[in-house]
């Protein structure tokens, strides 16, 4: 009979990896007829058809099978693991010579609507901050099969930027509840889910013949 070990994937790792990735989110029910849906409520390892793009600090590009898009803390499924980003946005802080400074731009009036859009993009800049793990089943099976399970009833669309002014609209990517990485070590299955109390947990199932020492 198959054993299994849980445990709270735990979060908060600092690292130095670049997660590229452009795009705008909108999630959708399937019976989109008739619905009232809260969407920060809803959660999903979403299947990667190109949407999400993840390379290392080194150039080195990650194959992306499975996503999960948190806005601030996202989490990104290879075969080897998982690749954790936390992303803070704050408004730029001014300091009182700039505050004087723009009041004094206000009152002398702008000529152009592009002066005044311009100005007001200077103003409203953001700080962004983001923190990165690389999380890696250390000897894990190169042929690992990652099996979605319990697909959520919505769906989600992306417009990716492709070069340029140019972007890509990707319909109808269902997400899941589930995801299981079948003998990702011999005779042991992975499974990833979310946590009640946020985040992630991870389960291992040790099925005959199993050795917990292989796991790294």
């Amino acid at each position: 009979m198959p054993m299994k070990y849980c445990k709270k994937f735990s979060q908060k790792f600092l690292s130095f990896l670049l997660i590229a990735m452009h795009c705008f989110l909108f999630t959708i029910p399937a019976n989109a007829n008739n619905w009232i849906d809260n969407l920060g409520g809803q959660k999903g390892f979403i299947e990667n058809k190109g949407q999400f793009n993840v390379k290392t600090i080194k150039g080195k590009q990650l194959e992306v099978f499975y996503a999960y898009d948190g806005g601030s803390e996202d989490y990104f499924f290879t075969k080897k693991g998982v690749v954790i980003s936390y992303t803070q946005k704050e408004k730029r802080k001014k300091s009182d010579e700039e505050k004087l400074r723009r009041i004094e731009r206000k009152k002398q009036g702008f000529k152009t609507k592009k002066d005044w859009t311009d100005f007001e993009n200077e103003g409203n800049k953001v700080v962004l901050t983001q923190d990165e793990l690389e999380s890696v089943w250390i000897g894990a099976n190169e042929q690992v099969k990652i099996i979605p399970e319990n697909k959520n009833s919505f769906y989600h669309s992306y417009q990716i930027k492709k070069g340029g002014t140019k972007t890509e609209n990707i319909n109808q990517i269902y997400s899941y509840q589930k995801l299981t990485y079948k003998n990702i070590y011999n005779n042991i299955d992975l499974v990833y889910e979310f946590h009640a109390d946020g985040g992630l947990k991870y389960s291992l199932t040790l099925n005959p013949g199993a050795n917990l020492n292989d796991v790294q």
